[in-house]
């Protein structure tokens, strides 16, 4: 009975180690920055975002290299103009290279900026809005070529 106990710790041992190097080895960290303070107001957010019809658009092909980014907010009055848009794109494949930008109103509800992107594959792109009339984020999942 002993031999069985000590052969079940040495089991569990080896079973916990293999665990916890795989968890090291395939381990992407977080995308997403402040996650729980985010998700709290998550739902009113996007009930404000309906009332007033809000939409954002990303109106750019990526591709590797520099690369002009246009993103498109309005809502049913019209273009939303004057916001604080700051943009962050990350790669699924390595945190290595991600990088945010801030993006500058460039006509009436356009906002635009230059975005290097090093490496070809998936994208995470985030736009962080805040405005007059809506504080919210957008995120887009694109294929750079």
């Amino acid at each position: 009975m002993k031999r069985l106990i000590y052969l079940l710790y040495i089991v569990f041992f080896v079973l916990m180690a293999a665990t916890f190097y795989t968890a090291f080895r395939v381990n992407d960290g977080l995308v997403e920055e402040h996650y729980y303070e985010k998700s709290k107001d998550y739902f009113n957010a996007r009930e404000a975002e309906e009332a007033i019809g809000f939409r954002a658009r990303l109106a750019s092909r990526l591709a590797r290299g520099k690369n002009m980014v246009n993103v498109e907010l309005s809502c049913r009055k019209g273009p939303i103009t004057g916001a604080r848009v700051r943009l962050f794109a990350g790669s699924i494949s390595t945190p290595e290279h991600d990088r945010a930008i801030e993006l500058v109103e460039s006509a009436p509800g356009r906002y635009s900026g230059m975005l290097e992107l090093p490496l070809s594959g998936r994208w995470l792109l985030r736009a962080d809005i805040e405005s007059r009339e809506v504080r919210t984020d957008r995120r887009w999942d694109v294929v750079v070529e």
